[in-house]
Formats: structure tokens, sequence, C-alpha cells
């Protein structure tokens, strides 16, 4: 099963206060409207959650330093944000008939709104030439959503300012409970090297050029787990910031 997580950024709308002073601030309705785009419909690909976050552009500031609150005719809302920039919006009527002003304590242009979409996808390794195998473009299905949630936008760009904004992504990272459990890369019938961290896990390179043709064989044809999300322990392994695995690992159990 593959864990899959895009991220789309959307720039908070700038205002000015009573006070004069310029702070970020958007209105709930165009807080809200982000959450209403339907999410391409991949075959196997179910949506588990949406997340909100907000981030500070300028230097030294904290998810911590952000404050935001919900302007309502019925008293200040306070938004709660976490370490991680993560907040939840309430959602009622009476806020959608209002469409109170969403304020921070940041000034304005510094702020960025991102929502962040969570998937599901299921995957059945295949039995083909003696070997249990998925294809290479299964592991990286956010390829496919991208330009569909793309196209999705587009018609909402006019009245929200909203850009998409990915993180690259330089692999997957393939695990196994099972200590005997092993994975190969193949492209056009040659194998490629990946990493094989200490914990287990195994880093597939992502490369556009392979996702028509390359293949990725697995043993055994069960227990496995993909994310793209943790491509980042690739980036360690390339840095040398993350151990890799010195020997070989069996990858047949040993006789009775």
């Amino acid at each position: 099963m593959t864990r899959i997580l895009v991220a789309c950024m959307v720039a908070l709308w700038i205002g000015t206060t009573a006070f004069g002073e310029e702070l970020a601030r958007v209105r709930y309705s165009s807080a809200l409207r982000v959450t209403e785009i339907e999410p391409p419909k991949i075959d196997g690909v179910v949506p588990t959650s949406m997340r909100f976050f907000v981030r500070s552009i300028a230097p030294g500031v904290s998810p911590d330093d952000i404050r935001m609150t919900l302007k309502s005719k019925a008293g200040d809302l306070v938004i709660s944000v976490d370490a991680n920039g993560h907040f939840d919006l309430p959602v009622s009527k009476e806020l959608r008939d209002e469409d109170p002003w969403l304020i921070a304590n940041q000034p304005k242009g510094s702020l960025r709104m991102e929502f962040a979409y969570a998937f599901e996808q299921d995957i059945e390794p295949r039995w083909v030439n003696q070997a249990w195998q998925v294809s290479y473009q299964s592991v990286f299905p956010h390829v496919h959503f991208r330009s569909q949630l793309t196209t999705a936008i587009a018609d909402m760009k006019e009245s929200l300012p909203i850009d998409l904004s990915y993180t690259q992504c330089e692999g997957a990272v393939l695990s196994n409970l099972n200590p005997f459990a092993f994975a190969k890369l193949m492209v056009n019938g040659v194998e490629v090297e990946m990493v094989e961290l200490m914990d287990g896990d195994f880093v597939i390179p992502f490369d556009v050029e392979w996702l028509e043709d390359a293949r990725v064989i697995v043993s055994p044809p069960y227990g496995w787990t993909i994310s793209i999300d943790q491509s980042n322990k690739y980036l360690k392994v390339q840095s040398g910031m993350h151990p890799m695995l010195k020997s070989a690992r069996t990858n047949e159990l040993p006789a009775d």
C-alpha cells in the first residue's frame, strides 16, 4: 500500500487593519474554498485526509510565533497553530454566511497557507518472468495526480490566488518488516543500483524517463509499504547523513 502526500500552496490575501498595521489576512470563504477541490479519480487511490498548514517566509519566524484569529461578529475565535504549522478551521453555516476575516499577527506577504491531501493506494504485485513485480509508475502515482490536480484548479485561479507547490521527489521508500525481504529496480531489463538503509528500508530513485518501462521486483509479494513522504531519507543517504547497510542481506530463507 502506498501513502501519497500532495501539497497545494495558497498565498494569504493581504489587507490593512483598522489600526493601520499591514497584517496578512484572508477571507474565511477563500480559505475553505480549496477544500472544495475534488481530488482526481485515479484507480486504487483513496483520499484519507486533508490538512491545513501555515508558515512564514520571513527569516527566523517559526510556527510558534504565528497567531491567527477569526474576527467573527459573535466574538474572536483563536485558531491554534501547532509546532509544525498545522491548524484546523471550524466549519459552520453561521461562519459561511458571515464570511469573517482570518487575520494573522504577521506582516503582509510573509505568510503562506498550505493544504495537503493524504492518499492511500493499493498496489498488487504480479507474477511476471518468474518474479513478483510492480510497475515503477505505480510507485510514483503523484506524477499523474499532480497533472490532474493542476487542471482541476485552473478555473479557480481568476478569483483565488492559488499556486501549486510540490516538494521535489527524489525517491520512494519501500519498507517490509520481513527480515528476508528484498527489492530491486529493473530498467529496460537492466538492474539499477538502489540504496538499502540500515533500518531495512529500500530507496527507489525517481527518474521521469523510467515511468513507462521500469519495474520493481519484490519478495515476498505482501507486507510492503511505500512512501514518497520520506524521500528526505534518500537525500540524507546521498549526503552521508544516514547510515547504509554495509553487508548484503540474505535474500533466501535459511534451510531448516
